[in-house]
């Protein structure tokens, strides 16, 4: 997955890779002249902004909403009128952005509320970011692309501890050196294990 731009936000990253589910289940074409490959800049407009009628976007955006929060969940936890407060705790409660929460929770009930200005400065549940970017405390090697800091290092170091894996082969899926994987292999592993999902 791309991870500049906004993609650097780990409730960006979860939009879009909930977004490319749904255009991997409902919007694959297997025709080369029907793929559609979108410029970064294109992606980043509002989805009603030049897109008028795609309707597998709009399905995608729609399942990736509804994956994520599901409409009868973020009722249960708002109730109109909607204030900065309710779009806090779908963020909180579902890991997404502000903007995603509020044009989610718009759909939800039909577009019965305005987004609440005060609360653009809501900074989404720490614990989002960190289970999603991998971040808590800082990785213990900071070599290692953010991308392969998740559950794959610490299945890296678990296949090293269990021999399935050598050294050299965990470092270079880790873009490290031996020695450096080595003396944080144990660090990766409880590191991974202390954010609540040890490998199996």
């Amino acid at each position: 997955m791309n991870t500049v731009g906004e993609n650097t936000n780990a409730l960006v990253r979860r939009i879009t890779l909930a977004y490319e589910l749904g255009r991997f289940l409902w919007g694959f074409s297997q025709e080369p002249d029907q793929v559609r490959v979108d410029s970064y800049d294109a992606i980043q407009t509002a989805p009603e902004v030049g897109r008028d009628g795609d309707f597998v976007e709009q399905r995608a955006n729609a399942f990736a909403m509804a994956f994520l929060a599901p409409p009868d969940s973020v009722r249960e936890i708002t109730r109109p009128p909607i204030g900065a407060e309710d779009i806090g705790k779908v963020m909180g409660t579902f890991g997404i952005s502000y903007t995603a929460a509020c044009r989610h929770v718009s759909n939800v009930y039909s577009g019965e509320f305005a987004m609440p200005e005060q609360g653009r400065n809501l900074s989404p549940l720490e614990v989002w970011v960190d289970r999603e970017g991998f971040i808590r405390g800082g990785f213990p090697i900071t070599s290692t692309p953010p991308q392969r800091r998740g559950r794959f290092a610490g299945l890296v170091a678990e296949g090293y501890r269990e021999g399935l894996l050598s050294s050299q082969t965990a470092a270079l899926y880790l873009g490290c050196g031996e020695r450096e994987f080595l003396d944080r292999a144990d660090d990766i592993r409880s590191f991974w294990a202390g954010a609540g999902s040890p490998p199996p």
